[in-house]
């Protein structure tokens, strides 16, 4: 057991690695993120604080604004509302 729980870590630690060094961090359907596990909640959170003070792009995308993203954690929403939130209609 103690050699797959070492595995796992060290995968999130890789993972951790590769998207705090972006340029640009695009994520699609963010309102299903509820769902995700709380230690990815986690790293993600420390992600998109490290990828923000280091000015990197990050574009969010969901199908309705932060402030009705209910399911998700209020230190989430509040990152997610503090750019620009613009709506988009197709025809």
């Amino acid at each position: 057991m103690k050699d797959k729980e070492t595995t796992i870590l060290m995968r999130m630690k890789t993972l951790e690695e590769k998207y705090r060094d972006v340029d640009a961090l695009l994520i699609d359907d963010i309102q299903f993120f509820y769902q995700v596990k709380q230690k990815h909640k986690n790293a993600f959170f420390h992600t998109f604080n490290e990828l923000q003070m280091n000015q990197k792009q990050i574009v969010l995308i969901s199908d309705r604004s932060p402030s009705q993203l209910n399911d998700l954690e209020d230190r989430l929403v509040t990152r997610f509302s503090q750019g620009d939130n613009c709506r988009y209609y197709t025809s």
